[in-house]
């Protein structure tokens, strides 16, 4: 999720993450449908629900932190990203795609009312090319 730089020939790539804030998104969510919540105190409890239902054993580290009144996911989803340690990454990717899936859920219940344009205008603007990391995509979200 990000793009690989170079200074100079030699130097170490750099990886640059991107990651979008749900409080604008929630703002044009309302303007469709006020009782669909995508804000972090709403998301992380359903997640946390599926880490124990599906049985996502790598996220079982996280729980803890998930359950704090203050956690934010997208932090979370940073701080074990840029670790550089491969059990850190796989943490990561997991908390991506139940990130995702619990924020599609909830758009899902739009239906067709909702296309994502500040996201999909983020996208463009930075020219993002692999921008979900191996995520599958849902075919009715549009971007």
């Amino acid at each position: 999720m990000g793009k690989v730089k170079k200074k100079d020939k030699g130097d170490t790539p750099k990886k640059v993450v991107y990651l979008f804030g749900t409080g604008a998104s929630q703002a044009e969510i309302s303007l469709y449908d006020d009782t669909i919540k995508i804000l972090m105190r709403n998301i992380k409890d359903g997640m946390l629900k599926k880490i124990d239902d599906d049985k996502i054993e790598p996220l079982y580290a996280v729980k803890n932190e998930l359950s704090d009144e203050n956690a934010d996911v997208e932090q979370l989803i940073t701080l074990y990203e840029s670790t550089g340690i491969y059990k850190h990454n796989t943490i990561s990717k997991e908390l991506k795609k139940l990130f995702w899936e619990a924020i599609e859920e909830r758009m899902k219940k739009l239906g067709n009312r909702y296309i994502p344009k500040l996201l999909s205008a983020i996208i463009d603007m930075h020219e993002i090319p692999d921008v979900w990391g191996g995520i599958n995509r849902s075919p009715h979200i549009k971007l």
